[in-house]
């Protein structure tokens, strides 16, 4: 049986130490932001475990508490939660978004455009449009390289670094700059002493201003 001290204790390092997160499928804006954020949580007495789930998949398991908070989200996404939540008192990094097509016209309006399911901006941006959806972005660069999708959607950080790292068989073209999206991270509520330190320590170190990007009129919250 626990003494009433070992039982403050647990409940004082589990208010202060989420234990698990999830992130959105597999990517290289997750990959980075996923090693900054355990940076930071390192860097604040805790250890976390990220695991990559599916957009819908995430938020389900976030709303029936499968995991502790969410690496990032969009604000809109807010309305989805099902259960008390605290956000970053900042965002913790802006994404600029954009439309990717095949450089061959012809092709780029022949076929569907790509993108994640779960991904809300990228939802809402294909409602009336002809697409095919996958499960990851890493996935969507890989059909883009198939042949099987004309165009697709996401984050320039995600492009540019996947170009670096790996390099598209077939470089894809910059046609719409779409939004300037704002993430912050999430926690369910009960960690909130934890996300008031979260929040001062990414704000003093600037601790992901590696994957910002300036801010423009098209700035989305």
């Amino acid at each position: 049986m626990l003494s009433i001290s070992s039982v403050s204790f647990a409940e004082e390092k589990k208010d202060d130490c989420p234990g698990k997160i999830s992130s959105i499928g597999e990517s290289v804006l997750a990959d980075t932001g996923e090693r900054i954020l355990k940076g930071v949580y390192k860097a604040l007495g805790c250890e976390v475990v990220v695991e990559a789930l599916p957009g819908r998949r995430a938020l389900a398991a976030f709303n029936n508490s499968s995991v502790d908070g969410e690496l990032y989200r969009l604000r809109i996404a807010e309305n989805k939660y099902k259960r008390p939540f605290v956000r970053s008192e900042t965002p913790i990094f802006t994404v600029r978004n954009s439309l990717w097509t095949h450089p061959n016209n012809d092709l780029a309006t022949k076929l569907p455009i790509g993108y994640v399911r779960g991904i809300l901006w990228q939802e809402k941006y294909m409602d009336g449009r002809r697409g095919k959806i996958f499960n990851s972005v890493e996935d969507v660069f890989l059909a883009f390289d198939h042949g099987e999708v004309g165009a697709f959607l996401s984050a320039d950080f995600s492009v540019s670094s996947y170009q670096a790292e790996k390099g598209f068989q077939t470089e894809p073209s910059r046609a719409e700059k779409i939004n300037t999206a704002s993430l912050y991270h999430y926690l369910g509520a009960e960690f909130t002493p934890f996300m008031k330190r979260f929040s001062k320590f990414i704000s003093d170190h600037s601790s992901f201003s590696e994957m910002e990007v300036s801010m423009d009129e098209d700035f989305v919250n």
